[in-house]
């Protein structure tokens, strides 16, 4: 909570400063700084900002997709009536490789003694290559313990075990989310909503061991590893 109201502060001094400009180093290092904290993560280089969270979700879909994760004896996990952001994404990596979603429908609706978690670990197997989730669907407010899916997930062969994904938008802030309790490889959220920032902001959690292979969507200067170093524009 105390990281939402210093990202909240900040908000509010540059709106009603302009004059005084945004998005300096010092800035943008705190925002990766308080989000790494609020999500339990020891290490801000492991946040990125973006512009959207279809934006990050599409950098982790293309991502995937150049891993060769996808084929089309593959599948994308993600559950009925998803916030669009989660689905164009992987929409566009499955076109790319041949894979196809696997929708998980609502259990309120066909089945009232099932949840959504106990849906989701059922529709579970070796064709699954990604779970797209939200710890709560955006449009219901039902909860899904990811917790009890990452439990599921470890136990897999390693050869057959999923990436977890997910989109945080409607609960980080709002309710603790610790990634060392789950076994993510991607948390995406929006910052208009329970972190209280401005529209047009999503940070996005990378795990530490994907860094050295992933590839931005956008090659600009400052997005770069080392661009504050002397010669960083110089052609090698």
């Amino acid at each position: 909570i105390s990281a939402c109201l210093v990202g909240s502060e900040m908000c509010i001094r540059d709106r009603s400063n302009p004059w005084l400009g945004v998005g300096s180093d010092t800035d943008i290092h705190e925002v990766r700084s308080l989000f790494a904290t609020l999500i339990g993560c020891h290490d801000p280089s492991c946040i990125s900002i973006n512009s959207s969270t279809g934006f990050a979700m599409t950098l982790v879909a293309s991502n995937v997709v150049r891993m060769g994760l996808l084929s089309n004896e593959k599948k994308v996990l993600i559950m009925d009536k998803e916030m669009g952001s989660v689905v164009y994404p992987w929409q566009e990596a499955c076109k790319a490789t041949g894979a196809s979603f696997k929708v998980v429908s609502d259990p309120f609706l066909s089945d009232a003694q099932k949840t959504w978690t106990e849906a989701i670990i059922e529709a579970i197997d070796a064709s699954v290559a990604v779970l797209a989730l939200p710890p709560v669907h955006w449009c219901s407010g039902a909860a899904i313990d990811l917790k009890l899916i990452s439990q599921h997930i470890v136990m897999l062969p390693a050869s057959t075990r999923p990436l977890l994904v997910v989109d945080g938008t409607q609960y980080i802030g709002a309710v603790p989310f610790d990634i060392r309790e789950l076994a993510v490889t991607a948390v995406a959220c929006s910052v208009h909503k329970w972190l209280n920032g401005p529209y047009g902001m999503s940070l996005l959690y990378v795990a530490p061991e994907l860094h050295a292979s992933w590839l931005p969507l956008d090659h600009h200067e400052r997005g770069r590893a080392g661009s504050n170093e002397l010669g960083w524009d110089e052609t090698i």
